[in-house]
């Protein structure tokens, strides 16, 4: 079958995440930053002001722990620059001040984030993909050369995916660009096998890619006219599709009957 080997395109979030480790994970700033919440958990659990703890913080893939103690400290901004301010809020998180700059800049930040893995959920990738982000992020304010940075990230991480469609050859592809599309999508194919995917894939996987797409009378046309029936059905013995755990096991069952039935007689 045509482009049948498939090309491999990175988790927007996760790679995301793999460039706050790298830009955060350097800021001194940053850690400073890191190490006064830390101690500001110590101090604020089991008194009267715990409400005002930071979120507790994920251990693994902890740069996407941003969105959540950036909000934080925004509330925490917000509270301090109020007239009737109490004083023991001032006294436990008065130096979240010292970081309003980096705040703003992380804040920033996250707007733009959250409009990229908005894009990558509800659009996937395709070849005009890394433009219409770069307007997009362009509406958004970058108070430093730092979040400026962050953005022009954003848009190369779209257009690395972006440029491996190319490879297909195949005009207006869209293909997902988040796992949590593919988690959904593995969720309502299961639904579509019942039974059936208990132990490993049948030749219903040959329907996935329709969880994607709209199909339309002309769409299937089209497909079909791609891709015949009789190399559909090579390509699912190939990949071994045709001999399934539920396949087996009904044989295994079959077998037994007729051995039964033998000795019966």
């Amino acid at each position: 079958m045509r482009n049948s080997a498939g090309i491999c395109l990175h988790d927007t979030k996760h790679r995301i995440a793999a460039r706050l480790k790298i830009n955060l994970g350097r800021s001194e700033r940053w850690i400073a930053f890191e190490g006064k919440v830390g101690s500001s958990i110590a101090q604020l659990q089991q008194t009267e002001l715990d409400h005002l703890m930071p979120p507790a913080r994920k251990q693994k893939c902890r740069f996407m722990n941003l969105h959540r103690i950036v909000k934080w400290s925004t509330d925490i901004l917000n509270s301090l620059r109020a007239p009737n301010c109490p004083a023991r809020v001032r006294e436990k998180l008065a130096w979240v001040e010292g970081f309003k700059t980096e705040i703003t800049e992380w804040s920033q930040a996250c707007e733009m984030i959250d409009r990229t893995l908005k894009q990558a959920n509800e659009k996937g990738v395709s070849e005009r993909a890394s433009a219409a982000l770069g307007i997009e992020l362009s509406k958004l304010p970058a108070c430093s050369r730092w979040v400026e940075n962050m953005r022009a990230e954003l848009i190369r991480i779209v257009a690395d995916n972006e440029s491996k469609l190319k490879a297909f050859g195949i005009p207006d592809l869209v293909l997902p660009a988040s796992t949590e599309v593919l988690e959904s999508a593995f969720g309502s194919f299961k639904a579509i096998q019942r039974t059936h995917c208990r132990g490993t894939f049948t030749s219903l996987l040959a329907t996935f890619a329709t969880l994607f797409d709209q199909c339309t009378p002309e769409k299937i046309r089209e497909r079909f006219r791609r891709v015949g029936c009789r190399e559909l059905r090579e390509w699912i013995t190939a990949a071994g599709l045709r001999d399934s755990t539920q396949t087996r096991r009904m044989r295994s069952a079959s077998e037994s009957r007729q051995k039964q039935s033998n000795i019966q007689v």
